[in-house]
């Protein structure tokens, strides 16, 4: 559809046209004599014996004519006030033209000293006054212009430059004192000359900053249903938004093949993923995640199509780690990328057992491996090469699913010496400092080490030798997670107490006879009871709607830190039927729902970190109060004028009809909730409505109750 739009467009310039530039020239002119004529017709009070001489001839042709040669000669100058320049002044000034005194009788001039245009011009200038004609010339000038704002502007430069040429000259003329102490520059201000100086320029400024064009022009605009550009060349715009998420909106409407990646995490990215996309994301390694003290080397000794680097351990002839280390490297990839990693090659991406990046698409994954030694590699059946180098294989897929057909293939070389390092605790089952249930004895626990050892655990902190409990930490590489990780064997700490620290100390020996001088401590925090102290909603809940709306609430205290839980409910209690409430994670919960009217019996079970739990019941009954207040009672009590309603309300008046909003009634004073009054006035009928907490009230030009007071009076 195609739409006509007629477009004001401002222009803060005069355009540079031919007639403009005429026009410009005109104004400059104008603006020039309006300040002269003030500057010099402010100052001039008499005409004196240095004048120049007026020609008789000149006089009577200029005056004598318009009379027909009929009116006496002009001795005087009358009073004239300036006339109107295309409106009013818009400041307070009142610009006069000063009186001028009787000319003296015309002289005979030398010939040729005048010509007759200059006679002429200087009786016009001298009889006429300076600031008339000004006004004259700029009227004359004005009418030829069709431009209102053209006009305006030019007239009040006009205005502007007469007042600030006066009042220069007024300023700087009359005071000798003045002129000596401004030295030069007050006697150039206190003349003629001065006043056009200053005149003229504010004229010109005025409109320069006042003039405006305004032209109209038609624009053709098509409105057609819009569609996201083709392509996906702005797809990553929406990733650098600071700490603003990329929505899938956002997304799709950069481009018709941008897609938004790893949803529902924090690390949604928006991505271009043709559907003709057939290529698969080429993997390079990543310099940042090599710890310090280790480069990559190219590895000429992978067989193409397979392409890979040796992580080289500086300063060593061989480029070894030493073994049992924790080593950090990664890949980076040219677009976002699902990466895995295995220590056997496999032909598919499927193929790959170990995720890294938990999966997520990332242009950037980082490895942490833990570098066993030869013997254990050769005890599990992995075979190394040339005393004692390993290699991983990664591959990497795209959102297409396209994936690297060939390896990318990481090489180390572990140091083939004594192994010399003690074990070193890498990580638990749980993390460090949780709380357990109050009235826990004991807890089960698994350790992560580095290497396979034997580990030990005292409630107190002392040498290994004298630890009591033992615990078997893998045995052979069989035994290890995604980390190359050490698993322990599962061992269960006692002697737990509640509503205390419950700390533990550990210490591990390795097949070397490398054991940890110092221990690794561990704590768990014994708990209190949880409680929950108040559950709702209790006995009838009204709404005005058929679905009522209902408030589960709960309060916790105790427990693990003061009361700080999970709330859930159930309609039966059982296992398995909890639903979270929406706001918990708290010591105070609620869940809101939208229930039919009828009775109803919840159970909330709350339950904190520790694994401490309370379980309570709310019951209520939900109504549907869909009715208005009612008033059941009018009448007269003492000065005032009291009703009840059936209900908590709020009423007003109106003493003139039924026709208008609550809002815009007089309030009626409400005592006990149902009770309100309002003083007795025997003169005009009150026009009651009332509105109930639920919003239900009289609908239109309805009211609660007309009530008319009057007085009945008993004679004797």
């Amino acid at each position: 559809m195609d739409i006509i739009m007629r477009v004001h467009l401002q222009k803060n310039e005069i355009k540079k046209r031919e007639k403009g530039l005429a026009l410009s020239q005109i104004i400059i002119l104008i603006v020039g004599i309006v300040a002269i004529s003030y500057a010099f017709g402010s100052g001039l009070k008499e005409v004196s014996a240095g004048d120049p001489p007026v020609d008789d001839e000149a006089y009577d042709w200029l005056f004598g004519q318009a009379v027909e040669n009929s009116a006496p000669a002009i001795t005087t100058k009358p009073t004239v006030s300036v006339p109107p320049l295309i409106g009013e002044f818009d400041d307070p000034l009142e610009l006069e033209s000063s009186d001028i005194t009787s000319i003296t009788s015309p002289k005979t001039i030398k010939p040729g000293f005048w010509s007759t245009a200059g006679k002429t011009a200087w009786i016009i200038v001298k009889n006429y006054g300076y600031a008339e004609l000004a006004g004259q010339v700029t009227n004359f000038a004005l009418s030829w212009i069709k431009d209102e704002e053209l006009k305006d502007s030019i007239s009040g430069g006009v205005k502007w430059g007469i007042f600030a040429g006066k009042t220069i000259y007024d300023l700087f003329k009359p005071t000798g004192l003045l002129k000596n102490a401004l030295g030069k520059v007050g006697d150039f201000l206190g003349t003629k000359l001065g006043g056009l100086a200053v005149g003229a320029p504010v004229a010109l400024l005025y409109f320069a900053l006042s003039y405006s064009k305004t032209e109209q022009e038609i624009v053709t605009f098509t409105c057609n249903v819009w569609d996201a550009p083709t392509g996906g060349d702005y797809c990553e715009e929406c990733n650098n938004q600071g700490i603003l998420p990329c929505s899938e909106y956002q997304c799709r409407s950069l481009g018709q093949s941008c897609e938004l990646i790893n949803k529902g995490t924090t690390e949604e990215l928006c991505v271009f993923s043709s559907r003709t996309d057939r290529e698969y994301p080429i993997i390079s390694p990543l310099d940042a995640a090599l710890p310090e003290g280790y480069s990559y080397k190219p590895d000429n000794a992978v067989s193409p199509p397979n392409r890979g680097v040796i992580v080289w351990k500086d300063g060593t002839s061989d480029g070894c780690a030493p073994p049992f280390t924790d080593l950090t490297f990664g890949i980076s990839v040219n677009e976002p990328g699902r990466c895995r990693i295995d220590k056997t090659r496999s032909p598919t991406f499927d193929g790959m057992r170990i995720d890294l990046s938990s999966g997520l698409k990332r242009y950037n994954h980082t490895i942490d491996m833990n570098m066993p030694n030869t013997e254990a590699l050769e005890e599990a059946g992995i075979e190394t090469e040339n005393g004692g180098e390993y290699q991983v294989y990664v591959k990497c897929a795209d959102e297409r699913e396209n994936y690297n057909p060939a390896d990318f293939v990481f090489k180390f070389c572990i140091d083939d010496g004594p192994d010399t390092q003690a074990p070193i605790i890498s990580g638990t089952s749980i993390f460090d400092n949780m709380p357990i249930g109050h009235g826990q004895t004991s807890f089960d626990l698994t350790l992560q080490v580095n290497e396979p050892a034997e580990c030990r655990w005292s409630h107190i902190d002392q040498p290994y030798k004298d630890m009591p409990t033992g615990v078997n930490c893998g045995g052979n590489l069989h035994e290890v997670n995604a980390q190359m990780i050490y698993l322990c064997d599962t061992t269960t700490l006692t002697e737990l107490k509640d509503d205390i620290e419950n700390k533990f100390y550990f210490k591990c020996n390795d097949t070397s006879g490398n054991f940890n001088k110092q221990s690794t401590e561990f704590t768990l925090i014994g708990t209190q009871p949880l409680v929950i102290d108040e559950v709702g909603p209790n006995g009838t809940i009204k709404d005005s709607t058929l679905d009522v709306k209902v408030t589960l609430t709960a309060e916790t205290s105790a427990g693990y830190k003061e009361g700080e839980s999970t709330c859930q409910y159930s309609e039966t209690g059982e296992e398995g039927t909890y639903v979270d409430f929406l706001n918990t994670r708290s010591h105070i919960h609620s869940q809101d729902l939208y229930l039919a009217e009828g009775s109803y019996k919840y159970y909330i079970k709350c339950t904190d970190l520790g694994g401490n739990y309370d379980i309570e019941e709310a019951e209520f009954y939900a109504e549907s109060d869909t009715e208005e207040p009612m008033i059941v009672r009018a009448y007269k009590d003492g000065s005032d004028l009291r009703i009840m309603t059936d209900e908590k309300a709020r009423c007003v008046y109106s003493d003139f009809s039924c026709n208008y909003l609550i809002l815009d009634g007089q309030e009626m004073i409400v005592q006990n909730d149902v009770e309100h009054y309002v003083d007795w006035n025997t003169n005009i009928n009150f026009y009651i409505k009332c509105v109930d907490e639920y919003g239900n009230q009289p609908v239109g030009d309805e009211c609660s109750m007309i009530v008319r007071p009057f007085d009945i009076y008993s004679s004797e």
